[in-house]
């Protein structure tokens, strides 16, 4: 008698609480679910690898449903997950329009939730101001209803106001938030939620996941948070009390419950550091998280260690015994298939093979602070003055060229460098750029 894949219903709810009802077969591959969840949400291409599946585990810890194992893996049903932002990347990167709306949910969920910790006041009033013109915009009135201000502000901060005896805090910082709003006038709603992830990535912990970890040497409780720049160690009161770039961390490894840190000390001596968690899959999640982040922000490409780490389960290692090569039981540790720089350039190239303007053209158009564009890919401070020969990219500053022998871009080798001047990447203005005459590359690089 065979036996068929029956099918499983999967509820994945939005940050915008919509819930999408998928079914799949019991035996679906993680991947096939997320493609599923952004196809409705017209997310095309590799743009879908900058979100993922979360789900809550038995202790009540957030997880990462991993895209490459079979689903009935790690899910017990009913199958409820949440769709959400695993790597966050500047807005500028973000060539799609639904995929930037999920982006803009996200941070807006997470900066009312408290989970962006915008400390600021001036910051806070911009921020709130503008989710307020992308929700509402601003319309010239003599009946303003100033209490439907607080539905933009951060509820931590909004509740340490209704709990303080003086109530003229809380009325100041919604009057600023109203005179903020009038002050956007006729700026359109795209170009407001685009304003708004530009001013959540100045937030200090924008793109940062936590976890609870308790110091098995000291036996204290902290906040560790994993972002794209690095690792930090914040106490219960949010207070960071050590910073670790990835530059800095030399291997992570875990055990059970126990996760570990082999770092370089300010000294340059190596340490290792050593913590538990509420429970061994929190454990794996944290140990996926650094290893993935540092992969997606500092990596050219993903390696093959990384890609092809994975564990059996105990009739797959029986299996092995005799056939290594099985696929028995076989689940992958890590989930990741492209780094941010991969994914933004193989975005490009799938929009425009299917001839669809990608949304930098848009931006322009709308009048979107894209200054950035402009700016050296290396050190993102001087302006773009170079050209490579043969791939003809034009993305560094002539000092940063001088340092290097590959595009930093496609990594192919540069014969010849070219100086550009009054550069017009995006074809505004009036399009005449001056080439002076090409450098010979072994004169620039001694």
């Amino acid at each position: 008698m065979l036996h068929t894949n029956h099918k499983m219903p999967f509820l994945v709810a939005r940050t915008n609480s919509e819930v999408l009802k998928i079914e799949l077969d019991s035996k679906s591959m993680g991947n096939v679910l997320l493609e599923k969840v952004c196809e409705k949400l017209g997310i095309m291409g590799p743009e879908s690898e900058y979100f993922g599946l979360q789900y809550t585990g038995r202790k009540g810890e957030s997880l990462w449903l991993n895209t490459r194992n079979q689903i009935d893996r790690c899910l017990q049903a009913p199958c409820r997950l949440k769709l959400k932002v695993k790597f966050f990347v500047q807005p500028h990167l973000l060539l799609q329009e639904s995929t930037r709306h999920e982006f803009y949910l996200q941070i807006v969920e997470d900066f009312l939730q408290g989970a962006l910790t915008v400390t600021q006041r001036h910051q806070l009033i911009k921020m709130a101001s503008l989710i307020a013109q992308v929700e509402t915009p601003y319309h010239n009135s003599q009946n303003i209803n100033l209490e439907s201000y607080t539905t933009f502000i951060p509820e931590p901060i909004l509740r340490d106001l209704h709990n303080s005896d003086d109530t003229s805090e809380l009325r100041s910082l919604v009057q600023d938030v109203c005179s903020e709003h009038s002050k956007l006038g006729d700026l359109t709603s795209s170009l407001a939620s685009y304003k708004v992830l530009q001013e959540a990535t100045l937030v200090p912990n924008w793109g940062v996941e936590y976890y609870d970890v308790l110091s098995e040497c000291e036996r204290v409780q902290y906040t560790m948070g994993v972002g794209p720049e690095g690792i930090t160690l914040s106490d219960m009161q949010h207070n960071i009390i050590q910073s670790m770039a990835y530059s800095a961390v030399l291997m992570a490894t875990f055990n059970n419950r126990n996760f570990c840190l082999t770092i370089l000390d300010d000294f340059g001596e190596k340490r290792t550091i050593c913590f538990k968690l509420i429970s061994d899959k929190a454990s794996v999640g944290l140990y996926r998280c650094v290893t993935e982040k540092h992969s997606f922000y500092k990596s050219d490409t993903i390696r093959n260690e990384v890609n092809d780490q994975y564990s059996r389960d105990l009739k797959g290692i029986i299996v092995s015994m005799f056939d290594e090569h099985t696929s028995l039981g076989k689940k992958y540790i890590f989930d990741i298939k492209r780094t941010s720089r991969e994914v933004y350039d193989q975005t490009r190239r799938q929009l425009h093979a299917q001839g669809i303007p990608d949304l930098r053209l848009t931006d322009i158009k709308d009048g979107a602070d894209l200054s950035s564009e402009n700016c050296c890919i290396i050190c993102m401070d001087s302006k773009i003055q170079i050209r490579f020969s043969p791939c003809g990219h034009t993305n560094c500053c002539s000092s940063c060229s001088s340092m290097i022998s590959q595009c930093p871009l496609c990594r192919a080798a540069i014969t010849t460098m070219q100086h550009v001047l009054d550069i017009d990447r995006h074809g505004n203005g009036d399009g005449n750029t001056l080439i002076e005459q090409p450098h010979d590359l072994r004169f620039k690089l001694t």
